[in-house]
């Protein structure tokens, strides 16, 4: 196989690694925003102003993707290196306490709505768990995914676009 074919198939790779840190992210709001406000833990800590719309969530689900996916790849989390999972791991580690930060940031700016500190310290616990156990799972899968058919597409046009991709 050559080097053009094994790129191809890295494609695979690093499309599911952004599928499962979407997902992860999706989830890792659905948990936390259970957690705090549906599980024991309301009866313990009970929500001074209530329970919150899901969707006011969702959409800093939506935003969180929409920072840190971009990120993720700035980084270079997307990149394939063999024999580097430990440092990879140290590498999303830091990128998930700094994606933490900037979440922290924007919603302590932003106030359009009222975010529960609570459910933001479980949704990130929750969310980076689980980035960390799609990747973990992304990268032992990886090797099955080596021998799927490369993505193929249909080009139209003759842009300059098109000329880079041929």
């Amino acid at each position: 196989m050559g080097q053009a074919e094994r790129n191809k198939g890295n494609t695979w790779v690093q499309a599911f690694s952004v599928g499962s840190d979407v997902a992860a992210i999706l989830i890792g709001f659905l948990l936390g925003y259970w957690a705090r406000f549906h599980s024991s833990l309301s009866g313990v800590l009970p929500a001074a102003k209530g329970v919150p719309p899901v969707g006011m969530y969702l959409g800093a689900a939506a935003v969180t993707i929409a920072i840190w996916i971009p990120l993720f790849h700035v980084l270079g989390l997307y990149r394939l290196e063999r024999g580097h999972t430990r440092h990879r791991r140290a590498d999303l580690t830091r990128a998930l306490v700094l994606g933490g930060l900037a979440l922290a940031a924007a919603a302590f700016f932003y106030r359009g709505a009222s975010f529960s500190r609570i459910a933001m310290v479980l949704i990130w616990c929750a969310t980076s768990a689980l980035v960390l156990a799609g990747r973990t799972i992304v990268q032992s899968l990886a090797p099955h995914w080596a021998h799927l058919r490369p993505i193929r597409f249909a080009l139209v046009g003759d842009g300059p676009l098109a000329a880079r991709l041929r």
